[in-house]
C-alpha cells in the first residue's frame, strides 16, 4: 500500500510530469479570506475568474446538499441491492418530480406577479424543501390513478406558491464550522 506522498507522485508521473498547483485568494466583503486551489493556469484564468468560476459551481454545491438532505439519500433501510436500488429510484423519480412542481409552480408565480405588475423589494423564489414535503404526502395520491395526475399536480402547484423564499443578492453567512453527528441512524431490523 503505498502512502499519500508517494501515491501523489505516482499519480502526477504517470501524467509525464508533475503537476503544478496554484493558490488563490480572495476577500469577501464581509472581511473573510477565501483560498481556492487550481491547477488552471494564471496565463488563462485570472485571479477573478477563479472566484467567479467558484460562484458558478456554488449552485451545483448546493444542489448536492438538497439531494443528499431533503432527499435523504443516505437514509436507506434496504439490505439487498434489488431493494436498495428500488429506493435509490424512488427517491429520485420524487426529486424529478418536484423539479418539475417547482419550475412549474415558479413559472406561474413570476407570470401572476408580471400579470398584476406589483413591485417587489425582492425576488422570490419557491421553497424546495416544502415542495420536496408537499411531494412526499401526495405522491401516493399522484401516482395511484384514484384521480386525474393534472388536478393532484395543479392543487399541489398552488400550495406551492404561497411558500416562498426571497432572493436576497449577496448574502453571506458565517459557515460554522462543527462536527455533526450521523445524519441518519442506520435501521438494523428486518426489512421485506
Amino acid at each position: 500500500m503505498l502512502k499519500k506522498k508517494e501515491w501523489l507522485k505516482e499519480y502526477a508521473n504517470t501524467k509525464g510530469n508533475l503537476f503544478s498547483l496554484r493558490f488563490v485568494g480572495s476577500r469577501y466583503k464581509d472581511g473573510q479570506v477565501g483560498i481556492f486551489v487550481t491547477d488552471l493556469p494564471d496565463s488563462e484564468f485570472s485571479r477573478e475568474d477563479i472566484v467567479f468560476l467558484y460562484g458558478k459551481r456554488w449552485n451545483i454545491e448546493t444542489h448536492f446538499r438538497f439531494e443528499k438532505y431533503s432527499l435523504e439519500l443516505e437514509n436507506v433501510a434496504s439490505k439487498t441491492s434489488i431493494r436498495f436500488l428500488q429506493e435509490y429510484y424512488a427517491k429520485i423519480l420524487t426529486f424529478n418530480l418536484a423539479s418539475l412542481l417547482i419550475q412549474e409552480a415558479q413559472e406561474e408565480y413570476d407570470q401572476s406577479i408580471q400579470n398584476k405588475k406589483v413591485k417587489t423589494k425582492y425576488d422570490y423564489k419557491i421553497n424546495r424543501n416544502i415542495a420536496i414535503g408537499i411531494l412526499k404526502g401526495e405522491l401516493p395520491r399522484l401516482l395511484s390513478g384514484t384521480e386525474p395526475m393534472n388536478s393532484v399536480f395543479d392543487e399541489m402547484k398552488a400550495v406551492l406558491t404561497k411558500h416562498r423564499l426571497p432572493v436576497i443578492p449577496n448574502r453571506t453567512f458565517n459557515r460554522k464550522h462543527k462536527v455533526r453527528k450521523r445524519k441518519f441512524e442506520i435501521y438494523y431490523g428486518r426489512v421485506s
